[in-house]
């Protein structure tokens, strides 16, 4: 197992795990950086730096782990994924469309792509034969789900929607051929058939965390099949209690 137990605990990309250096694309430091946040000087008009930087990153070979918390382009998420070293891509939100540049980053482990409403399809990411997490928020207009049932290399795993919005997912039978996931997020998820059968098989599962709409009994149910449990709202009570107020 490659995930520490504060990876499984608070997932791969929590900010107690590690955390980015946000620098302006003039600052020594981008080339010395392991950890390395996106930075502007002027937050009000992002364009000229942007070209800057989409011209710099593929220079940064120091770089393992990088993030973004501006609204990524197309344009620049091909900077990234032109980047030589990288171990992990992190993205806040975008207007990204497309998923094809990854297949450049056959060694990366870790992927984080927070809310894209215009990605339609994540089969480009079958191509990560390294990818150890895979976390998404709010990808709702993905039509290719199903391609999650042949990463079975994965060890942790995010599927979730939004504070305000669901995810709606037919089933979870997706995720029953994931025997080396120790964590699986679905927060702000609906799954449409009502069933958590599937889960049950992933016995390696140390967190688990979903959406409060399940019975009490169904919940019963699948505790009792996952003898790893130990973390996340169904191994929890308090913690269910929380995720209700939040999520609803």
């Amino acid at each position: 197992m490659s995930l520490t137990r504060k990876d499984i605990k608070y997932g791969f990309w929590n900010i107690k795990n590690r955390k980015p250096e946000y620098l302006n694309f003039d600052s020594d430091r981008i080339h010395k950086v392991k950890y390395l946040g996106i930075g502007f000087k002027n937050e009000e008009n992002k364009s000229k730096e942007l070209k800057i930087w989409n011209s710099t990153l593929e220079q940064l070979d120091n770089v393992e782990y990088i993030w973004t918390y501006h609204k990524l382009n197309q344009t620049s998420f091909e900077s990234i994924c032109r980047m030589k070293n990288l171990k992990g891509i992190s993205i806040k939100w975008s207007s990204i469309k497309d998923l094809e540049c990854l297949k450049a980053q056959s060694d990366l482990k870790h992927l984080n792509i927070g809310l894209s409403t215009s990605i339609e399809r994540i089969q480009p990411i079958t191509c990560l034969k390294s990818l150890l997490t895979f976390d998404s928020e709010n990808l709702k207009n993905v039509v290719d789900w199903d391609i999650i049932s042949s990463l079975t290399h994965l060890e942790g795993l995010g599927v979730n929607g939004a504070m305000n919005e669901r995810l709606k997912i037919k089933s979870l039978d997706i995720f029953e051929d994931l025997k080396n996931l120790s964590y699986l997020f679905l927060t702000s998820t609906k799954v449409l058939d009502n069933s958590l059968e599937p889960i049950k098989e992933l016995k390696n599962l140390q967190n688990l965390r979903l959406t409060n709409e399940w019975s009490q009994e169904q919940l019963s149910e699948l505790k009792k099949s996952l003898p790893n449990l130990k973390f996340g709202n169904v191994s929890n009570d308090a913690q269910t209690q929380m995720f209700k107020k939040i999520f609803g």
